[in-house]
């Protein structure tokens, strides 16, 4: 429990909304899947999250297409360590969680999510965060962390370049817009930089590990 306080940081203090939130973000993933059944991918955000649309459908294409197998599983974004928490390695939500479909349909008809939501909600994962117990549960179904600098928790500096899909944080949705507005400027003249290379879960990710 001490060392799962120490992960929460600021966090441990949250208004209840904000834990509310975390408790039933699993009972939101699965109205998604039960909304939208049989996509490819899923993204996941959160509502600070700059998103640029031209990459990320770049990005979908290619994993789809050119290097994913059928089979193979993915739960990709800007990785974190929480190993000495016992949570293991985890995607930041705000950095955007790209989540292949038949991967979040396997962790539903498993039965597994039932159980991770329970666990959520009136469990020992109750004082979770959501990216948590995101990565704890897809765990379940040894589905495992793939880090990319893709996707950006901590800054939005970048936020021009056609390799960057996601950035975090973005407070105001006019902030947002103009993001946006700047990579798409800057989309055309580098799109062609998006290729199999780019898109490949990185090998050797530089995980950030929790103290």
């Amino acid at each position: 429990v001490k060392m799962l306080r120490q992960a929460s940081s600021a966090y441990i203090n949250a208004p209840e909304q904000w834990w509310c939130a975390q408790r039933n973000y699993l009972l939101g993933l699965k109205g998604m899947l039960m909304t939208f059944p049989t996509v490819d991918f899923y993204f996941l955000a959160d509502t600070d999250t700059a998103v640029f649309r031209e990459s990320l459908d770049v990005m979908m294409h290619v994993l789809q297409t050119s290097v994913l197998r059928a089979a193979d599983d993915l739960y990709m974004g800007h990785g974190y360590d929480l190993s000495s928490s016992n949570v293991g390695r985890i995607i930041m939500s705000g950095g955007g969680v790209l989540v292949r479909g038949h991967t979040l349909r396997r962790l539903a008809s498993s039965g597994v999510l039932l159980g991770c939501i329970e666990e959520s909600l009136s469990g020992l994962w109750c004082y979770h965060h959501l990216d948590w117990t995101v990565a704890e549960c897809l765990a379940r179904i040894n589905v495992t962390a793939s880090g990319h600098p893709a996707f950006q928790q901590n800054t939005c500096n970048e936020h021009y370049r056609a390799e960057v899909v996601a950035c975090h944080p973005a407070k105001h949705r006019r902030v947002q817009q103009a993001m946006i507005e700047a990579h798409a400027a800057n989309f055309a003249a580098n799109k062609d930089k998006l290729d199999a290379t780019w898109a490949f879960p990185c090998r050797s990710y530089n995980w950030r590990y929790d103290p």
